[in-house]
């Protein structure tokens, strides 16, 4: 297997070794599939985190490969990226589409790209929804910041938290954390 990429930055051939052993053969088969068809070290790079933080979970969980997924569990880990922006969702269907591509035409290991029968705006939409479900109105937000500034003395550890988790979205979030 040719790993030039291998998710990490590495200076010699033991850390590229030790990098590529601490993966399981999922990660593996997403390096050989991103060193194959990606030529660009920040797509792949892109790519490879999109993947570990969104697919790979579900793959371990389901004990199987992303490519034998059906569309539904595609869309519905797509869409269960609430607080993700829409070039990131994109970006997720874009790899998995990619992926199950090559799987198919490539390694011919399954017939139909799953991908292929997902609406990428319908997912979209559907994790809008999702995020208005899960946010709560205006008002009941000042309501218990009131709540928490009669109950609490240091508010202002706390205050910075609540608007974090309902101000602050994508990219942000991951900077404030």
């Amino acid at each position: 297997m040719r790993n030039e990429f291998v998710g990490l930055k590495y200076e010699n051939e033991e850390q590229k070794q030790k990098i590529l052993n601490s993966y399981d053969e999922y990660q593996l088969r997403k390096l050989t599939f991103l060193n194959d068809y990606h030529k660009n070290n920040n797509t792949r790079f892109q790519y490879f985190s999109g993947y570990n933080n969104n697919f790979h979970y579900a793959e371990v969980e389901k004990k199987k490969d992303l490519m034998h997924f059906t569309s539904e569990e595609i869309e519905t880990l797509v869409a269960s990226c609430i607080y993700s922006i829409e070039s990131t969702k994109s970006g997720l269907l874009s790899f998995a589409s990619g992926y199950c591509s090559y799987a198919k035409n490539v390694l011919k290991e399954i017939d139909v790209n799953p991908v292929d029968l997902i609406s990428a705006k319908n997912v979209i939409e559907d994790s809008q929804v999702l995020l208005s479900r899960k946010l709560i109105p205006l008002d009941l937000f000042y309501e218990k910041c009131a709540e928490m500034e009669r109950k609490m003395v240091q508010i202002y550890n706390i205050i910075p938290l609540i608007l974090a988790r309902y101000g602050i979205i994508g990219i942000d979030l991951k900077q404030m954390r």
